[in-house]
């Protein structure tokens, strides 16, 4: 589920910097992002701000079709956000080695994944993430003096919300979903712990 948070972070921050426009308004930074993609040859279409979040990481198809080309579209598309973003939402996203190590983790066990059963989970666990993490967001006194800890909360929301949900696929599954994830988590939310290879 920290997949989420990093689309999310990636597909409302976004610009690419060849253009400077391109930080004016969403639809500019859409297209951008997109662009990211379509130069590789993924065929992923960015969702709009507006609508739910896909994991489409999880299409392991797309992704470890040709891992190399999707950590190139990724990594621009990390880039467009970071030239962007303000200052305290830049280190909210996963640094690129963190994501490389994503990837490959991801294609070399995917084997070990059951992502039909993940896929048909998923919507249950991003409900979850949402909820919990809204209703968390009422308890903080100023979320904007403590955004880097209530974006920090959200991954650990959702990572326990995507283990309960995902019960159902198995625990090799959960666990390489869960190592998978904890990839992505940005270096300023990092805490100690162990993943998985």
């Amino acid at each position: 589920m920290n997949l989420q948070v990093l689309w999310a972070l990636t597909g409302i921050l976004s610009v690419i910097f060849v253009n400077a426009d391109v930080c004016d308004n969403i639809y500019t930074q859409q297209a951008a992002l997109q662009r990211c993609y379509d130069d590789q040859g993924i065929d992923y279409v960015i969702p709009l701000a507006t609508e739910q979040m896909k994991n489409a990481l999880l299409n392991t198809s797309v992704v470890c079709n040709d891992p190399a080309a999707f950590i190139r579209s990724g990594l621009c598309a990390a880039n467009i956000s970071r030239s962007c973003a303000p200052k305290e939402v830049v280190a909210l996203v996963p640094s690129s080695t963190q994501f490389i190590k994503s990837i490959n983790y991801l294609c070399s066990h995917v084997a070990e994944l059951k992502p039909d059963c993940i896929q048909s989970h998923l919507g249950e666990a991003q409900a979850c993430a949402l909820k919990e993490a809204l209703k968390n967001s009422t308890d903080a006194p100023d979320f904007s003096k403590d955004f880097t800890k209530a974006i920090c909360r959200t991954y650990t929301i959702s990572s326990v919300c995507a283990n309960y949900h995902l019960r159902d696929c198995g625990l090799r599954s959960r666990l390489v979903y869960r190592a998978y994830n904890e990839y992505l988590i940005p270096d300023a939310c990092r805490h100690p712990s162990t993943i998985i290879g």
